[in-house]
């Protein structure tokens, strides 16, 4: 795991302050399916990306967690959400 620092386009209180709904995107299901693409469980997640096993539990069932963490655990699995405007055109890259 790489120590360089990440970039954010947001401080952390931005990401905390950010309204979204983890169960109307259907991020959990896809945070576990990610998981468990890579026979990974929670403890070797944990261990993996420095996020603790309860958060990891929480992402996975549509908890309370900040966008932050999420962003984070994401990122350091090798995965990133993206915000676009309705009606913009998926794009790769």
């Amino acid at each position: 795991m790489s120590d360089k620092p990440y970039y954010y386009p947001f401080t952390p209180t931005e990401y905390e302050s950010i309204d979204f709904a983890i169960n109307n995107f259907s991020i959990k299901v896809q945070a576990q399916a990610i998981r468990k693409m890579h026979h990974l469980t929670q403890e070797d997640a944990s261990a993996i990306t420095g996020i603790s096993v309860s958060t990891i539990s929480r992402i996975e069932t549509g908890g309370n967690v900040s966008l932050f963490n999420l962003v984070r655990y994401l990122h350091r699995l090798g995965y990133e959400i993206r915000i676009v405007k309705k009606g913009t055109p998926n794009e790769q890259g």
